[in-house]
This record gives C-alpha cells, sequence and structure tokens, in this order.
C-alpha cells in the first residue's frame, strides 16, 4: 500500500473533532485568533509527530537496536509519511478541515455568508480529493519529499 492510498483506506475519517471550550482562553486573545491557534494544533501535531518518530526511527537504525529490513523499519517511515499527509490535508481551506477554520477566521465578515454558503459544497470537494486517485499525488508529493528532508536532518545528526 502507497503513501497516498493511506489518505483513501485504513479508517480515514474515523476522527472526531477535539472539542475546546472558548470560555476558557485567555483574556486578551480574540476569540478569531483562538480559533485559529485551536485549528492549526491538528496540523502542527501532526509535524511534531512525524518529526519525533523520524527522530527515534533514525536512532533505532543508527544504534543497531533496529534492522533495516525489518517491517517495523518501514511501519515507522509509512508513519512519518502519513503524518505529512494528513497535515497537508488538514490545511486544505475546506469546512470542516483545520485550514478551513482558519480560512473562515481571514474572511472578512462581509464576506461570511459567501464562505458559508461555498462551505455547503466542501465535503463533496473533499470527498473528491480523496476517491480521485490522482488528486491524492498534492499530498503525497510534498509528504514524501518532506519525509526524505527530515530523515537526512537526523541522518546527518545520527550518523
Amino acid at each position: 500500500m502507497s503513501a497516498a492510498s493511506g489518505l483513501a483506506g485504513g479508517g480515514f475519517g474515523w476522527g472526531k473533532p477535539v472539542q475546546w471550550q472558548p470560555h476558557k482562553i485567555r483574556r486578551g486573545i480574540s476569540m478569531s485568533t483562538a480559533k485559529i491557534l485551536v485549528a492549526i494544533a491538528g496540523p502542527g501535531m501532526n509535524l511534531l509527530l512525524a518529526i519525533v518518530i523520524a527522530c527515534v526511527h533514525v536512532l533505532l537504525v543508527s544504534q543497531g537496536v533496529l534492522d533495516r529490513s525489518s517491517g517495523m523499519h518501514a511501519i515507522l517511515q509509512f508513519a512519518v509519511v502519513t503524518n505529512f499527509i494528513l497535515m497537508f490535508f488538514n490545511l486544505l481551506p475546506l469546512p470542516p478541515l483545520d485550514g478551513g477554520h482558519v480560512a473562515e477566521s481571514f474572511t472578512p465578515y462581509k464576506h461570511r455568508r459567501t464562505f458559508e454558503n461555498i462551505a455547503r459544497y466542501a465535503p463533496f470537494a473533499i470527498l473528491a480529493i480523496i476517491m480521485i486517485p490522482q488528486s491524492r499525488q498534492i499530498f503525497a508529493l510534498p509528504a514524501i519529499w518532506c519525509t526524505r528532508q527530515v530523515y537526512s536532518v537526523f541522518g546527518a545528526l545520527f550518523v
């Protein structure tokens, strides 16, 4: 199974939105800024997780704990690529994805009604992206590039 096919299968879409409590936002932070920070947390976590997994992976291989021919080696690489794919996917400016919340926050109030009218069709656009194999490359190619970059940085650190 390729990294791009993980986007459409394997339980994709089973995640639930994280509930947050707007009344717990510190004074001095606007609600718009709070929404952006909460929305960026998801892709930010995917980025952090990809980096941590790659770091641990390179460390395990460099210390001889993990063999490059093992199944765990492939699983860890797949986990890194998958987190990058999810990061890029979640940054799409389509509701209910995180990028959609950021886009809505940056939409001027006088255009919010138009944004909401267009947003009604976002699930269809997301479905099309998931179902059309060629569109998955939009996420897979940058994810694979990021994975190579992270591994090259950590490979240089741990060799």
